[in-house]
């Protein structure tokens, strides 16, 4: 189940990434009666560290990228690109499994190029950052 529960984070963060300052993500579309207490809390303490700490998470992807700005990247690929830095920076996911999860996401959601640009962005990071 935290498969899914990964994947309703995931929208809520691109919806605050929209400029949702309360993102309900896709609350009313998905079927959120099937997650569980923890999920729910998972769901809720993943989007509080993305939000709590966006301007870092902003300056990891543009020194990755070279970029000087983030406004050209497609916001699903940095949401999913924030979801796992902050999984694993923040609560304690395993890197495997958080590069893993941003990489399968990608490939429901985002264009064909997409789960390749986030696994180099993710395993730059970690490279970077676990030696």
């Amino acid at each position: 189940m935290r498969a899914y529960a990964r994947e309703i984070a995931f929208t809520k963060v691109y919806s605050f990434l929209m400029g949702d300052e309360n993102p309900q993500g896709f609350d009313d579309l998905v079927k959120v009666e099937n997650l569980t207490e923890e999920d729910n809390l998972y769901i809720d303490n993943l989007l509080t560290k993305v939000q709590e700490n966006k301007e870092q998470l902003e300056e990891i992807v543009k020194t990755i990228s070279n970029r000087i700005s983030l406004d050209g990247l497609n916001k699903l690929d940095l949401a999913l690109i924030y979801v796992a830095i902050a999984e694993n920076s923040y609560l304690d996911t395993p890197v495997a499994v958080a590069v893993n999860e941003a990489v399968s996401i990608a490939k429901k959601y985002s264009s064909k190029k997409a789960p390749a640009y986030i696994n180099g962005v993710l395993g730059e990071f970690f490279r970077r950052t676990n030696g």
